[in-house]
């Protein structure tokens, strides 16, 4: 089954933390599509330099492994705002995930004074969005939070959509609970995220479960990233309710998980 994704890039060749990440994760890169979107500030922005960067990027492709014809390219010129037009692309394209790279990120808040990441993190509806770092090959497997909540169990049919093909890389599912409570009344919610990895072609043995207590999730996430060495964060933004995604995702917490999730990085469904 192809997996459509939509990769931002810019001028900076070197921040291409995206496309490296996406050549890195996937040992299979034939059921990859991939459309290379450029956001041009203004209409008076330079032409040449917007092709020789799509360009550029599409040939970083290519030597990474993916096919010529799987990897496409479009530059659009910014209509209402950074973060509204990549969100207007993805859905017009029907993209199963927005590829962010860090870097690159950064660089526009700093260039456009706006929160892009955090921006789109608000406000994706539909399409999950990855916010990837420099890629490590050594790292492996995803870690996928879950809490109970419908935007929880929505990133656990994103995880096993894109990675029932891809045989190379394990699923732990975490539950983070408060301290004095039962463990075992996460149980429930486990099984029912593992039963949609199965679904999803996740084989039974990929998938290990765990549930910690603790008062700061964030901190534990970002704990088990760095040791364990996982490739992938992944979570469900909840909007509103009492779970422990909620609080990941609140102001303070949330930004915290955005820049340090440990090294791996970060895939939010909601």
């Amino acid at each position: 089954m192809e997996r459509n994704l939509l990769i931002t890039v810019s001028e900076d060749q070197s921040a291409l933390f995206g496309v490296r990440f996406v050549a890195s994760f996937f040992t299979d890169k034939n059921p990859i599509k991939i459309t290379l979107l450029y956001i041009a500030p203004d209409e008076n922005g330079n032409d040449a330099a917007t092709g020789q960067a799509l360009e550029a990027a599409r040939q970083k492709c290519i030597s990474l492994g993916f096919a010529e014809c799987s990897v496409q390219i479009k530059s659009i010129t910014r209509r209402v705002s950074l973060i509204r037009d990549i969100l207007a692309e993805a859905r017009r394209g029907v993209f199963d995930a927005i590829v962010l790279g860090r870097r690159g990120v950064s660089r526009l808040e700093e260039m456009l004074g706006e929160s892009t990441s955090r921006g789109i993190i608000e406000e994706v509806a539909v399409t999950p969005v990855w916010v990837c770092r420099v890629p490590d090959p050594t790292r492996r497997n995803v870690l996928l939070c879950v809490d109970g909540s419908e935007q929880a169990f929505r990133a656990a049919d994103h995880v096993g959509f894109v990675l029932g093909p891809e045989q190379d890389h394990d699923v732990t599912l975490l539950s983070v609970v408060e301290k004095g409570s039962d463990p075992a009344a996460m149980d429930q919610t486990l099984n029912r995220a593992a039963r949609i990895l199965r679904d999803n072609g996740v084989d039974a043995s990929r998938i290990s479960q765990k549930t910690v207590q603790s008062s700061s999730p964030q901190r534990i996430i970002a704990k088990m990233a760095a040791e364990e060495g996982f490739a992938v964060v992944a979570v469900g933004r909840t909007a509103s309710g009492n779970g422990f995604i909620t609080q990941l995702f609140s102001d303070s917490v949330s930004a915290n998980l955005f820049h340090d999730s440990g090294g791996a990085s970060l895939w939010i469904a909601k």
